[in-house]
């Protein structure tokens, strides 16, 4: 393939103070770059080697097309017209000026014995019923006084699948349980906290359902309690929504998991991916605390505003996209590649939208299909594409179809040497 100009947005971290390009003395920095690259993976693949090796660490690269079809850069237009001469494989080209991240939170990588030390404040932990039932059993065991359920229901099985707010003390037996949960069971959040149980429960059941922009005429339930969920609304809320939420948190702590959204800020060490082994992670927490004070607004009622909630929108998706990847690399290692797999994962509901094909099931087969098969796969195997392209079929038929398929010209290397486009 011939390499063509390709841009993309990065962020990096100076290892030492003499490397920062940027005014204020924060070590990390956003800024567009330009290199020439074959092709996405390659352009990626190219500037982290670059860039760490001129002395930064690379947090992230996103926002990659090739310069030609750069839509998203229409504002930096002029600037990149300027710069294109100078476009090499070597050295990446800036555009405009990198610009200083100052990030709204301190995070740290912290033990279970550090939470609960003597002197530590008070542990206090929400529990998620949906995604640890068993756990109001437990719960039966610890006092009323520090334990109460965020729900004001008295239907038992209800109150099973309900957020339970909790104390956590140093031998109690549900710290002993929630220290023993495997991270992918995202059973609940930690926070730090002076306030009393039922101020607490005030505050919280404020936010188990909230407006968003997605029903202006009810509110939706709003696992906050739920890590992967904490880790990205904390990341969308402006300052005053998450003022609001986080007033009585002196600090909150998520159990890491693969599926884990991380802030790049973070800087996780190891890092963790969406194909770590799960046990890798186990026993790793993540702390955050707010870096400076955020303006509370406590009047009115608490609404996601389009924006937030289009920023959660995304990151629900990324999250997915992390999801099938992860799957379809431990169903077909070690013949696949993680970059393959990330690839098949970020076009299927792309692809399969064009078939009217939207469940998560059915986008599954079709980031298989993309996999196994590459980009296009309907254009070069005839049966894939009068599936796909058969009005008469409903969406979970083309599923089957596609599913019985793949199987067939997977495991008979005579059907795929033989089909024909």
């Amino acid at each position: 393939m011939t390499d063509i100009p390709w841009i993309g947005t990065c962020r990096l971290c100076a290892r030492t103070p003499s490397k920062r390009r940027w005014d204020g003395d924060t070590d990390e920095a956003v800024g567009i770059l330009m290199l020439l690259a074959a092709s996405k993976v390659d352009f990626e693949n190219r500037i982290r080697t670059v860039v760490q090796k001129m002395g930064y660490d690379v947090i992230n690269v996103y926002n990659i097309s090739a310069v030609s079809e750069a839509t998203s850069y229409h504002h930096h237009k002029a600037t990149i017209s300027f710069h294109l001469k100078d476009v090499n494989a070597v050295r990446p080209v800036l555009v405009g000026t990198f610009i200083p991240v100052i990030g709204r939170f301190d995070y740290k990588e912290i033990t279970w014995n550090i939470l609960l030390e003597q002197d530590a404040p008070p542990l206090w932990a929400v529990i998620d019923g949906v995604n640890w039932p068993q756990a109001v059993d437990i719960l039966e065991t610890v006092d009323a006084e520090e334990c109460v359920c965020l729900y004001s229901t008295t239907n038992e099985q209800s109150k099973t699948f309900a957020p339970w707010l909790v104390k956590l003390n140093p031998d109690s037996a549900i710290t002993k349980a929630m220290k023993q949960r495997t991270p992918d069971q995202h059973s609940g959040i930690l926070f730090q906290s002076n306030w009393p149980i039922t101020e607490l429960r005030r505050h919280l059941r404020k936010f188990t359902m909230v407006w968003t922009p997605a029903d202006a005429n009810s509110r939706i339930y709003f696992r906050f309690y739920d890590p992967r969920v904490l880790l990205d609304v904390t990341q969308c809320l402006n300052d005053r929504n998450l003022g609001h939420f986080l007033k009585p948190f002196l600090s909150f702590a998520v159990p890491l998991s693969p599926l884990c959204l991380v802030p790049a800020e973070a800087r996780l060490l190891p890092p963790i991916s969406g194909f770590e082994e799960t046990d890798a992670c186990r026993g790793r927490l993540l702390m955050a605390s707010l870096a400076k004070p955020l303006e509370v607004e406590t009047s009115g009622q608490f609404k996601i505003t389009e924006q937030e909630f289009a920023k959660i929108t995304k990151l629900h998706q990324k999250r997915a996209e992390v999801k099938l990847a992860r799957r379809l690399f431990y169903d077909y290692q070690p013949t696949v590649e993680q970059a393959d797999c990330i690839n098949a994962a970020a076009n299927a509901t792309e692809v399969a939208m064009r078939y009217d094909m939207v469940t998560v099931k059915q986008v599954r087969i079709v980031a298989r299909a993309l996999l196994l098969f590459g980009p296009e796969f309907w254009l070069r195997y005839n049966e894939a594409n009068m599936i796909l392209n058969d009005r008469k079929l409903l969406p979970w038929q083309k599923k089957n179809k596609l599913t019985k398929w793949l199987t067939k010209a997977y495991l008979d290397p005579a059907y795929v040497y033989n089909s024909v486009a």
